[in-house]
């Protein structure tokens, strides 16, 4: 329950409950990618509410590299054999380094 000074995740975080969760931290464009990968399950399908609240923590000024970076991931993981982040970041690595290259302002 938002508003009883108490963070209860999964369902209060920062992006929903501030008042309880605090203030989320601004995360630039590696760090939502790194977020996200980490909500593919084994299958290769993403958490949409894993990676919606990756995304949320991050600054507009970013998010277009994201989404190339993301949508590169999403595409390899079958050659990958799932979810292989090393792989994953090896068949991405142009999408990946303009991700990197991206800053918050």
């Amino acid at each position: 329950v938002c508003g009883n000074a108490k963070c209860e995740p999964p369902y209060e975080t920062c992006v929903n409950c501030a008042e309880d969760c605090g203030k989320c931290e601004t995360l630039g464009c590696i760090d939502i990618l790194m977020c996200s990968l980490k909500c593919i399950g084994p299958g290769g399908v993403p958490s949409i509410t894993c990676v919606a609240n990756c995304v949320s923590k991050g600054c507009a000024d970013v998010q277009y590299f994201y989404d190339q970076a993301f949508t590169c991931a999403l595409k390899a993981i079958p050659s990958c054999g799932g979810p292989n982040i090393s792989c994953l970041m090896g068949k991405c690595s142009k999408e990946v380094a303009a991700c990197m290259g991206a800053k918050c302002k």
